[in-house]
């Protein structure tokens, strides 16, 4: 029988005319019986693939309902048509050729123009709908105007069809007109999605399961799907709908299925199961990782029973929804299921080509490279690399003409690919990333999508927060800006993930901020993440409750607000919530990056309790657990800051000999780091001691009596800042050839994402870790050979330190005493290496770190020594100077000064950095003489160039007052024309006002072995070799430039007498800093005399003419002639100084325009007694560098 009706259903749909097919039914009564319904929509199943035959399946299918429902009679009454109009129904409804949108759409029009709704009712509703239907689909640039045309059309009908109950073509129509409101471009979003919903649930309402199986669950799945995007948008929104009605519906239909009703129809039963495995993945009731596996088992079950040959649509349909929705499964193994959800979607693009299907695939496409941004099997970077590639591949079809919104997400979605490969080349890909999401929001307005404008720019805020290109500072502030942004559509009461998300985003930004006083910085982080963790509760986000707590107790360990003891039993109260809820084995990353916190906390609270015991214990205890889950290999960064901690606790403990053990642990990871050039972004809130490592390795060496090693420790420590600070890797990696750069910056690349990987496995994928082992320890022995091969050619590539034996030498060399000076929470040290090649040490108990800083940094909203500085502030720098230099004399310098003269020595050279890097070491405050120096490394070139030079004539090129000037220098000719007389007339050069420009002085360079730049210059703190030096015709030269270029080779002195310090931000400074001056030695000059900030004109140019004086005329070292210079200008009388002559001269030069300096004078011609510059802010800032 079934052969017979399914013979007789093909007749049916290829009757021509309505005649041919009511014949058809009169003759066989049978296709009126209930069952060929079953068999029609099994049949319509099966040509699901064939677009044409489906829709005249339809169309039949309708037809034998209504004449079920109304009688043959009645379902064929209609007026007679004129030939022309049945030529068009039947072209609509049967053609054998498929129409475009065009064609359908000019029929149906063509149809209307020939009946009327009074009438003809049925036949005008269908012709409506056709044409309703072929406007909807448009997706020209006037998509937003035919969207609207089709809501139109589409409300004219279903009245229409309920008076005549069409209700099939009701429901269908409901359906459609749905789907344009979830698509709609105008009107609120909200409101769409509200009328999307109604009208869904509409449809449903003639849509039975048991005769409509089909349309029933696809119309569920759609329903969910709207429910989802209105919860996205507006969760309140969900409440005023009738949700709890759809579920129950969800959940009927759901039954249906698994009671196997449709057993005999497997083909209608996998469309059903497919359709509410669409519906769980979108379901907002229940808990979201059960409905995701209903989805999964759904989806599953819909493949047995769909043959990959002959049903190949809707088979690699199937296969892409499941993809995606195990791509997001919450349960089970992570890795395993990204590999299922990739063998998912690779399955279904065998079937959906970008030829035969090109939306379909480029769906599809779009979640595989979701699957290979995520995926943890294999190469990281190769799996990145193979996203980038699907994402770009997508492009090629989507753009923002044909599909704005697949666009948009595209580029959203990329953009944060670029992101996650940011570790191997940070500048490159941010910016990648950055444009991107700039171009992606381009397409996602505010005003029509609120939502996805706010998730891109989420990413973009965060983008900015890890940008390394230009200024720190401004990139955290447009990242706050952004988020700020952002919040304005995610709130809290309408999304509240989101909005809580967001939150915490802002935190982190508030927690980096770099800008505005730390103290309310980190307030507003620590509001933002209690806020968020208002909604991310640990029973419906484990891990977002875990993260914010993090957060949460790294913030209150630098909280400043309330009693620090406090702050850190909070931190601590924090780390142990998550500790007590997570497993070491599923996340050891982020448990041990809290049990380094949790031990650092317990060490700063023992510095507030008596009894610290327990605690040091503790803390000892946590950092040991963190240590076994960091490696070496994996994890280096992270390593070396835990190893770090360690031997801060142990330095706690006067444990010297452990405290030793563990700082050399780290720094074997710090060597590890240097060669491979890594310093991870990413890990601001992995908190370490607040004490430089290698200050504290070298005091532990001393107490222990290992002063050559403690030697070696300080020398390698300051040449490794110095290196950094002057980026000389970055410059010498400039000098390689093509082909070696590739392959360094290959390796390094490589090395980088295969750390990123290893922080992304959990422990129970040991196959991964050993893969991650061994493919660490391969790339970096190729690095390590490919470095050696490239010394071969270029022996300054990788630098070399030198041992205690060779600084011994140097000092014997040069016949004074090099002293490193450093500072601990524990006191200071000064390791004095002797002419006769002995060490010594000279402690200093009462030289505390915290002392020192009290009066650099700034303290609440007192400002201080580093702000005086950055701002060239005279009162406030002679303030901070008045608190800070006694401290510097009577803790370091007098016992350092007691020391060297019991070994009748009254010299030294001094290498310092941290705290001390923009402190003044002033000659004048004792009569200790002190040169400084970057690192000892340095001295074979600059003794090179001092004996080349004090041996040939001595050649001045003196550059003063570049007009226009920048900055206001009064006596910048004059002191250069007081200085000219010491030097012979034939050997010196002075380039003044329009002749101080680039070009003559680098032409007049390589003359002169004394370089003296009485011109302004600004040497940003942050960024050393970009320190410019102000020209005339507004132009400048670099630090760069003159290293770059070779300038300052084998120069005897480089004075520059007006510099001021600058940096974006306070804040952003650190404590690891090196000079301008520092930039100048590595250039080759072998002293340099320089201001830490631009001191008093006046001051300045008597200091620099005593100074030349003592050391042209006299014949006196620079640093000794310098010591003179200060002490002379410190205590001598206006009479002394000459002062009114000199004064009465620059005021004839200017003209007697310049009140203030008129009236300097009037004060010091009624009183010549005065010691005008007594204070150290006119005399403390210069320092003399090198030999």
């Amino acid at each position: 029988m079934n052969l017979s009706l399914s013979h007789l259903i093909e007749q049916l749909i290829h009757a021509d005319t309505w005649s041919e097919a009511r014949e058809l039914i009169e003759q066989y009564p049978q296709l009126l019986d209930e069952s060929v319904e079953e068999l029609m929509t099994t049949l319509l199943v099966q040509r699901q693939n064939d677009s044409v035959r489906l829709q005249r399946f339809r169309e039949a299918q309708r037809l034998l309902q209504r004449c079920r429902q109304e009688g043959v009679e009645a379902a064929f009454a209609q007026p007679n048509l004129p030939p022309e109009l049945n030529a068009i129904l039947s072209t609509l409804t049967h053609s054998l050729t498929p129409l475009d949108r065009t064609e359908k759409l000019a029929l149906a029009q063509r149809g209307l123009s020939m009946v009327n709704q009074a009438n003809s009712p049925r036949i005008w509703a269908v012709l409506q709908m056709y044409s309703a239907n072929a406007v909807s689909v448009d997706t020209s640039s006037q998509r937003d105007q035919s969207q609207e045309q089709a809501i139109h059309l589409y409300q004219d009908i279903l009245p229409v069809l309920l008076t005549q109950d069409m209700m099939v073509e009701y429901a269908s129509v409901s359906s459609n007109l749905a789907h344009v409101y979830v698509e709609r471009i105008q009107g609120e979003r909200r409101q769409n999605l509200q009328a999307a919903i109604h009208y869904y649930l509409q449809a449903l309402h003639y849509q039975s399961l048991d005769r409509f199986p089909i349309e029933h669950a696809t119309t569920l799945s759609d329903l969910a799907n709207a429910y989802h995007l209105l919860k996205q948008l507006d969760q309140r929104a969900i409440i005023e709908t009738d949700y709890e009605q759809f579920d129950d519906i969800l959940k009927s239909c759901l039954n249906y299925l698994l009671q196997d009703t449709l057993k005999e129809t497997p083909s209608i039963a996998a469309t059903v199961a497919a359709s509410l495995g669409g519906a769980f993945f979108f379901r907002l009731a229940g808990k979201r990782s059960e409905n995701l596996e209903q989805s999964i088992k759904l989806y599953q079950r819909a493949l047995t029973h769909i043959n990959p040959i002959t049903d190949t649509i809707r088979w690699g349909s199937v296969q892409s929804d499941l993809g995606l929705v195990l791509l997001q499964r919450e349960t089970g193994d992570r890795s395993e299921n990204l590999e299922q959800a990739k063998l998912a979607l690779e399955q279904a693009l065998t079937v959906r080509t970008r030829e035969l299907q090109p939306w379909d695939w480029a769906i599809s496409m779009m979640n595989l490279a979701k699957v290979w941004t995520q995926r943890i099997v294999g190469d990281r970077q190769a799996n990145l690399v193979q996203a980038i590639d699907a994402y770009q591949q997508v492009l090629t079809l989507v753009n923002p003409q044909n599909s704005p919104t697949l666009w948009g997400q595209v580029m959203n979605d990329l953009g944060l690919t670029y992101l996650q490969q940011q570790a191997c080349n940070p500048e490159y890909y941010v910016e990648l990333a950055i444009q991107s999401l700039q171009k992606s929001l381009h397409v996602r307005p505010r005003l029509r999508s609120p939502q996805a404008w706010a998730e891109t720019l989420d990413n973009l805020a965060t983008a900015y927060l890890w940008r390394v290109k230009l200024s720190r500072t401004s990139n955290i502030e447009q990242a706050i800006s952004l988020y700020q942004q952002v919040l304005t559509v995610r709130n809290r009461n309408s999304v509240p993930e989101m909005w809580a998300e967001t939150m915490s985003h802002l935190g982190d930004a508030y927690f980096m901020r770099l800008r505005g006083r730390a103290v309310d910085n980190m307030e507003q982080a620590i509001r933002c993440y209690q806020g968020a963790l208002t909604i991310f509760q640990y029973e419906n986000h484990p891990q977002d409750w875990c993260l914010l707590r993090y957060r949460l107790g790294t913030a209150y360990m630098r909280r400043k607000e309330g009693q620090c003891d406090a702050n850190l039993m909070a931190a601590i109260n924090y780390f142990q919530q998550i500790l007590s809820l997570s497993n070491p084995e599923d996340t050891p990353i982020n448990c041990a990056d809290t049990l380094n916190n949790l031990g650092l906390a317990y060490a700063e609270l023992s510095h507030y309790q008596t009894d610290n015991s327990g605690l040091l214990e503790k803390a000892e205890q946590c950092l040991k657990q963190a240590l076994e889950i960091y490696s070496l290999t994996r994890t280096p960064f992270e390593y070396q800051i835990s190893q770090n901690n360690l031997a801060y606790i142990y330095f706690c403990q006067n444990a010297w000999t452990s405290a030793w053990l563990a700082y050399q642990a780290g720094l074997m990871a710090t060597l590890q780091l240097e060669q491979s050039a890594l310093n991870p972004t990413g890990l601001p809130f992995l908190l370490a001691a607040n004490m430089r490592p290698a200050a504290g390795a070298a005091y532990a060496l001393a107490q222990m009596g290992e002063l050559d090693t403690a030697l070696e420790i300080l020398e390698q420590s300051e040449q490794r800042l110095f290196n950094q600070s002057l980026q000389s890797q970055q410059r010498q990696l400039a000098e390689l050839n093509q082909t070696d750069q590739q392959a360094l910056n290959a390796l390094r690349n490589r090395i980088a994402l295969l750390e990123q990987e290893s922080r992304r496995l959990d422990r129970t994928n040991n196959h991964s870790f050993q893969r991650l082992d061994y493919s660490l320890n391969t790339a970096r022995q190729q690095l390590s050979e490919l470095m050696t091969e490239i010394k071969k050619r270029l022996p300054e590539f990788l630098p070399f330190h030198l041992n205690s034996l060779d600084i011994k030498c140097l000092s014997r060399l040069i016949q004074q005493p090099i002293v490193y000076l450093t500072v601990t929470y524990r006191g200071g040290l000064a390791l004095m290496v002797l002419p006769d090649e002995t060490l010594s040490v000279c402690w200093l108990p009462h030289l505390l770190e915290s002392e020192l800083l009290k009066w650099v940094e700034d303290q609440d909203e007192v400002r201080h020594y580093l702000h005086g500085l950055i701002l060239n502030h005279p009162a406030l720098l002679e303030k901070s100077l008045n608190q800070l230099l006694p401290l510097i004399k009577i803790n370091a310098l007098e016992p350092m000064n007691a020391a060297l003269q019991r070994l009748n020595y009254h010299q030294a050279l001094v290498v310092s950095s941290g705290v001390f890097s923009l402190l003044s070491l002033s000659t004048a405050l004792t009569d200790l003489v002190i040169s400084r120096l970057p690192y000892s490394g340095l001295l074979p070139n600059l003794l090179k160039a001092k004996i080349q030079e004090e041996n040939a004539p001595a050649k001045l090129l003196g550059v003063a007052e570049p007009l226009p000037l920048r900055h206001l220098l009064h006596f910048t000719t004059l002191e250069l024309e007081q200085i000219r007389p010491l030097f012979a007339a034939e050997q010196q050069q002075v380039l003044a006002h329009a002749l101080a420009n680039r070009a003559m002085i680098r032409k007049a360079i390589p003359n002169a072995n004394y370089l003296h730049f009485a011109c302004y210059a600004q040497a940003p703190l942050d960024d050393i070799l970009s320190t410019r030096l102000y020209l005339a015709a507004d132009t400048a030269i670099t630090l760069h430039e003159l290293l770059n270029d070779d300038l300052l080779a084998n120069k005897r002195l480089f004075v520059l007498s007006s510099c001021q310090n600058s940096s974006h931000q306070f804040a952003e400074l650190g404590r690891e800093l090196k000079t301008v001056a520092d930039g100048l030695l590595l250039g080759g000059v072998a002293g340099v005399l320089v201001s830490l900030w631009a001191a008093n004109d006046i001051s300045t140019a008597l200091l620099i003419k005593r100074f030349y004086q003592l050391h042209c005329s006299e014949q006196l070292p620079p640093a000794v002639a310098l010591h003179q210079a200060q002490q002379w200008l410190r205590n001598a009388t206006v009479t002394e100084l000459e002062l009114v002559r000199y004064m009465e001269s620059v005021c004839r030069q200017s003209g007697h325009s310049d009140s203030q300096l008129l009236q300097h004078l009037r004060r010091y011609r009624n009183h010549p007694e005065l010691k005008p510059f007594t204070s150290p802010y006119f005399w403390a800032g210069f320092a003399f560098y090198g030999l």
